[in-house]
C-alpha cells in the first residue's frame, strides 16, 4: 500500500532522530523536551539527574520563572554535550547501568523516540504516539544551530507532586515517602541514622515549614506552573507521576479529572508508578481514558520479604491487586511490575519471578544505587555466589516468560563489584538492624536465607 505524503514525511523525521541518537554515543532527547518536578519544586532533566553541585545550576519553582530554567546555561551544556559525544556529570547514573549491561533510563528513551518498526503506522492512535518526530527534529535542530537552546517547552513532564505516601520500604528516603519522614522525626533522638538522610529529612522539613504551610506558595498554584502545565495541556504528549504514592495525591487526582473531563487525556501517554495497593475503580477509569497508560507497580519481594522490605504493605493485600490489574489490561492499557534488586530481595527474587511468570504478569528489575548500603554489588562472594546458582537453576527450568533477558542482566550486575563493598555491607548490617529495632521487626523471621548468611 502507497503511503501518504504526510506520512512518508514523518517516517523522515523519525530517521533523523535516529541519526541524532546513533551520532552521539552519550545522546538522550529527554533534556530537549523533558522536565521532572520533585515533591518539593525542584527542577531536573529527567528522574536519574543528580542534583547540581553547584547552586547557581540549581532551580526551582518555587523561587525560579520555568523559562529560567528552561534555557539555563546549564541545561544547555547539557544539550550540548548530549550532541557531542560528551558525559555529562548530571547523567552519570545511566551511564554507570550500562557500563554494568542494564538497559538504562536514556536508552530506553531512544527506543521510545526511534523504534517505529514497533508501532502500526495504519493505526490512528499508534501514528499518534510518533506524531512528535517533526516537534523533536525542530528542536534538535534550533539546540545544534543555537548553542543548546531550545524554545519550545517540554512536552513530556514527570511529576511528583508530593511525599504522601502509605508505605515506609527500607530503601526509600523522606522526600519520598511521608511515612519514613514521620518516623525520622520520632526516632532521630533515639537512633543514628546515615546523614545522607538526615539531610534529607532536614530539606524537606525546611521546605514544608517554608511553602507547604502556606497554601497559596506551594510550587502547584504557582503562575509559573500553571504557565508550564495548566495552560498548556493540549501541549502536553507524556507524563510520568510517582510519589508518595501517587493514587493518594490530591492533586494528581484532580489533574488526571481535568484531563479527562476535558478530552485532554487522549493525545497524552501516561506512566504511572504505584505500590498498587490503593489503586481502585476510579483511579482506573481516569487511567485508562489516556491515549495509553503504563502503569507499573512497585514490587520488591514474595511472601514475607515484600512484607519486610515495604511495611506496612501486606503480600496477600497487593496479591489480588495485582492479578486485578493483569486482567484489566487492553492494547493501550499495560501493567507490569517493577523489582527494585537490593541485598533484602536478592536470595528470593526467584521466588517473585516465578510468581510473576505462572501468573503471566511481566516484570523489570530496577536496581538500588542509593543508598549504596543496599546494593547488590556489595554483597560478599558467599552470597552472591547462592544468588547466581538460584537464577541459573530457574533459568533451566526453561519457564516461559513476558520478561526476556531480565535475568541474564541480573546475573551480570550482581558478578559486579563496587568500590567500597566491604564498608557498604557493614553499615547495611548497622542500619537495617536499627529499622529492626524501630519497628519491631527481625530479619531471621522476614528473609531466613539471607539471615542465615550475615
Amino acid at each position: 500500500m502507497k503511503q501518504s505524503k504526510a506520512m512518508q514525511s514523518l517516517i523522515n523525521d523519525i530517521n533523523k532522530l535516529k541519526e541524532y541518537n546513533e551520532k552521539s554515543k552519550t545522546f538522550c532527547f529527554l533534556p530537549f523536551s523533558h522536565v521532572q518536578i520533585s515533591g518539593k519544586g525542584n527542577l531536573k532533566p529527567c528522574c536519574n539527574a543528580r542534583w547540581p553541585l553547584d547552586k547557581k545550576d540549581a532551580y526551582s519553582l518555587n523561587y525560579n520563572k520555568f523559562e529560567e530554567y528552561w534555557n539555563s546555561d546549564y541545561l544547555k551544556q547539557i544539550r550540548l554535550d548530549m550532541l557531542n559525544g560528551k558525559k555529562h556529570p548530571a547523567c552519570s547514573l545511566c551511564y554507570k547501568e550500562e557500563d554494568k549491561g542494564i538497559e538504562s533510563m536514556r536508552i530506553e528513551n531512544s527506543k521510545l523516540y526511534t523504534d517505529s518498526e514497533k508501532y502500526n503506522m495504519d493505526d490512528d492512535r499508534d501514528v499518534s504516539r510518533v506524531s512528535f518526530a517533526p516537534e523533536m527534529v525542530k528542536r534538535l535542530d534550533r539546540a545544534s544551530e543555537y548553542n543548546g537552546e531550545v524554545q519550545q517547552l517540554p512536552t513530556g513532564i514527570d511529576i511528583k507532586f508530593s511525599n504522601l505516601c502509605n508505605l515506609k520500604c527500607r530503601m526509600c528516603n523522606p522526600s519520598s515517602s511521608s511515612q519514613i519522614h514521620k518516623e525520622i522525626a520520632n526516632n532521630k533522638s533515639k537512633y543514628a541514622f546515615p546523614k545522607w538522610m538526615l539531610n534529607d529529612y532536614k530539606s524537606v522539613s525546611t521546605w514544608e515549614s517554608k511553602f507547604k504551610k502556606r497554601k497559596s506558595n506551594i510550587w502547584y498554584e504557582t503562575d509559573s506552573f500553571k504557565e508550564l502545565i495548566g495552560n498548556r495541556v493540549n501541549e502536553i504528549t507524556h507524563i510520568k507521576t510517582t510519589g508518595g504514592e501517587p493514587v493518594l495525591i490530591d492533586a494528581l487526582k484532580n489533574f488526571m479529572k481535568n484531563a479527562v473531563e476535558t478530552g485532554e487525556s487522549k493525545h497524552i501517554v501516561m506512566h504511572m508508578i504505584s505500590n498498587g495497593l490503593k489503586i481502585d475503580d476510579e483511579i482506573l477509569g481516569y487511567l485508562k481514558q489516556f491515549q495509553v497508560c503504563n502503569l507499573a507497580v512497585s514490587v520488591d519481594g514474595y511472601g514475607s520479604v515484600y512484607d519486610y522490605i515495604r511495611t506496612p504493605g501486606r503480600w496477600s493485600n497487593l496479591e489480588k491487586n495485582l492479578l486485578i490489574l493483569r486482567d484489566s489490561q487492553s492494547p493501550y492499557f499495560d501493567f507490569e511490575i517493577d523489582i527494585t534488586v537490593q541485598i533484602l530481595n536478592v536470595l528470593n527474587i526467584i521466588d517473585l519471578v516465578r510468581w510473576s511468570d505462572s501468573n503471566n504478569i511481566r516484570y523489570k528489575f530496577q536496581y538500588v544505587e542509593h543508598p549504596s548500603y543496599y546494593n547488590i554489588c556489595c554483597l560478599p562472594d558467599s552470597i552472591k555466589n547462592l544468588a547466581i546458582r538460584k537464577i541459573k537453576n530457574y533459568i533451566s527450568e526453561g519457564n516461559k516468560s513476558l520478561s526476556e533477558n531480565q535475568l541474564e542482566t541480573l546475573l551480570n550486575v550482581i558478578k559486579s563489584k563496587a568500590s567500597n563493598s566491604d564498608e557498604s555491607f557493614i553499615e547495611f548490617k548497622k542500619f537495617n538492624s536499627t529499622y529492626d529495632n524501630i519497628r519491631n521487626q527481625e530479619l531471621k523471621e522476614y528473609v531466613p536465607d539471607l539471615y542465615k548468611l550475615l
